[in-house]
């Protein structure tokens, strides 16, 4: 029987409060990116330490060569660490193989037994769950003290002693219990591996019923694509991936009572990874079609290494029904997530590589990059357009526009928009600028659902006036129509102006391709396209036009017998499946009448 001595309180622990500690207290001896990747290293080292150490005691190892082990690879993964320039998977997925590899430390390179394994990593759990209660208690009770002492003594307890008793608690003492209570013993027994009543009976009633009726759904669905041949839906792949994450926990959580349980918790026991089969095959068929469609994201890619995960332990099972071991499902996870972590196949490049690909391709098919250049002349749908503001959108938001920037003659402009201190408003509005920079109209990705458009408001700023033809030369004009039009509520008015010659009418009206006609009686036609105004202004903003730029609110038109000029006071648009629908506007008509 293999024993281990714990007396192990890593010198990472303390740095990780003192991390906290400057922060609290605004010490401010790091800045947030150095402290924030400081804090990833030093959190990863815990876990890494702690699992060579539980392979150091196992194998016997004397100190120095657990140092030889270690200490290499620390290194390594803060240096890693230290090149991360904001939080992002690539940075997570480490720590989680870090943490991941404490669960088989003690079986590396020596016989494996699953109950070993499994009564090892339950203790584990169990002091988990512990030193996490008993910290929430130590620190709720130690809070509620200091809200007592306030409202009884009225003794202002400041906030920081509030953090300083979390950060104690969560950060220092509940590691402690948890390192403390790691088993010293690595070998048992199947008689070991008992847990409670009451999780017996949750994975006997609850857990194993639910995931046979799920996968009973699932194969159900399976022939209703199968008849009517069609796509899987568009989230299949995420649900598969969560329903067979639950069922693996599952099979090895009723490791122990498999075989003196219930027959439907050793059927699902010896058939689990074989039903998965099928379900394996949808998930495989679902994300191929969603990255076909859209390219990788880091979900998807997150989706894809699930996939791989299953397809490595369906293959292990069958081909060691009879001796499947645990560690495996830990093992494997392990190695993809520390796989995924870096490189150009890593869950950080690949997907932003991707999409800039798709990019490249989808706006040199369309005409908008030519020779590595844009041309804002280039032709694309509605659809087409939506596609392109989301890869945009994905780029920017993974800092990576500066892929981008090689394409723009004006730089200057380029760096204008891409430049913002806060790296979180820019992160979700800079993909729309560089859109328009393109030439087209940025489509958000829930445009065109339902009846969801983008609303656009035009004004003149700083008008007092309620008729924008005050601010001009009108003395040439013959009549002067102020219109106030809403196409909810009227399409045709008739107007009638007095002069000292006559009297005219005209017929007012807004046809179906947003044009205003006026029409004299029994005379001709003159069109004002409103398209044309709308077009200079971007979507989705209110928009407040300078005097100096009113000519981009005027229209003129041209008949035999007058002519007319349009001025825009007003204009309220509405985009929907990138047409442009005129809701309202308010403004004047000059009519000159031709001698």
């Amino acid at each position: 029987m293999t024993q281990a001595s714990h007396n192990r309180l890593p010198n990472a622990l303390i740095s990780i409060n003192a991390l906290f500690i400057d922060e609290i207290h605004n010490i401010n001896l790091l800045t947030d990116q150095q402290a924030r990747n400081a804090l990833l290293a030093l959190l990863g080292g815990v876990f890494w330490f702690t699992a060579i150490r539980l392979l150091s005691e196992n194998l016997a190892w004397r100190k120095n060569r657990f140092y030889l082990l270690a200490l290499p690879i620390f290194a390594l993964f803060f240096w890693y660490c230290s090149t991360q320039d904001k939080l992002q998977w690539s940075s997570v997925l480490p720590i989680f193989s870090a943490a991941l590899t404490i669960s088989i430390a003690p079986w590396l390179f020596r016989k494996k037994d699953n109950a070993s394994f499994w009564f090892f990593n339950y203790q584990l759990l169990n002091a988990l769950c512990f030193a996490i209660l008993s910290a929430l208690i130590l620190c709720g009770g130690i809070s509620l003290i200091f809200v007592s002492i306030d409202y009884l003594f009225e003794i202002y307890i400041g906030s920081v002693f509030y953090q300083d008793t979390w950060l104690f608690g969560m950060t220092l003492l509940a590691p402690i219990y948890f390192l403390a209570h790691i088993p010293k013993q690595f070998d048992y027994q199947r008689a070991d591996c008992q847990f409670p009543k009451g999780i017996h009976f949750i994975f006997s009633y609850v857990l194993v019923p639910l995931s046979l009726i799920y996968m009973v759904i699932l194969y159900a669905y399976f022939i209703k694509i199968s008849l009517q041949w069609q796509l899987p839906r568009g989230h299949l792949g995420t649900m598969i991936s969560a329903f067979g994450t639950i069922g693996i926990i599952t099979h090895i959580a009723i490791y122990p009572i498999h075989d003196r349980s219930s027959k439907l918790i050793s059927w699902f026991y010896r058939h689990f990874y074989l039903m998965m089969i099928l379900p394996l095959l949808l998930l495989v068929f679902a994300i191929s079609e969603r990255i076909m469609q859209y390219g990788v994201t880091e979900l998807r890619y997150l989706v894809v290494l699930c996939a791989i995960l299953f397809a490595i332990l369906i293959v292990s099972f069958i081909k060691n029904r009879q001796q499947f071991k645990l560690q495996q499902v830990v093992i494997s996870l392990a190695v993809l997530t520390l796989f995924a972590s870096f490189g150009p196949w890593g869950i950080n490049q690949l997907p932003v590589n991707n999409q800039y690909s798709r990019l490249v391709t989808t706006l040199t098919q369309h005409g908008y990059l030519v020779d590595g250049k844009i041309q804002t002349s280039g032709q694309a749908d509605f659809e087409i357009k939506k596609s392109i503001s989301s890869m945009v959108d994905f780029l920017v938001e993974h800092n990576a526009s500066a892929k981008l920037r090689p394409w723009f003659e004006d730089k200057q402009a380029f760096d204008k928009e891409m430049n913002c201190d806060d790296y979180q408003s820019c992160r979700y509005y800079n993909g729309k600028a560089l859109v328009e920079m393109m030439g087209m109209r940025y489509i958000s990705q829930w445009e065109g659902v339902n009846d969801f458009g983008l609303w656009t408001n035009i004004s003149l700023a700083d008008i007092d006036s309620p008729y924008m033809f005050r601010m001009f030369d009108v003395s040439k004009a013959d009549f002067i129509i102020p219109i106030q039009w809403m196409s909810i509520n009227e399409t045709i008015t008739t107007t009638t102006l007095d002069s000292n010659i006559n009297k005219t009418e005209f017929s007012i009206m807004m046809n179906e391709e947003n044009q205003l006609l006026i029409t004299q009686k029994d005379g001709e036609e003159i069109s004002f396209d409103i398209e044309v105004i709308a077009k200079q202004f971007p979507t989705d903003e209110t928009v407040q036009v300078a005097a100096a730029e009113v000519e981009k609110l005027i229209l003129k038109a041209s008949g035999n017998t007058f002519t007319g000029t349009l001025y825009i006071e007003q204009l309220h648009l509405y985009y929907r499946n990138d047409e442009i629908q005129i809701n309202s506007f308010v403004g004047d008509v000059l009519i000159t009448m031709s001698p």
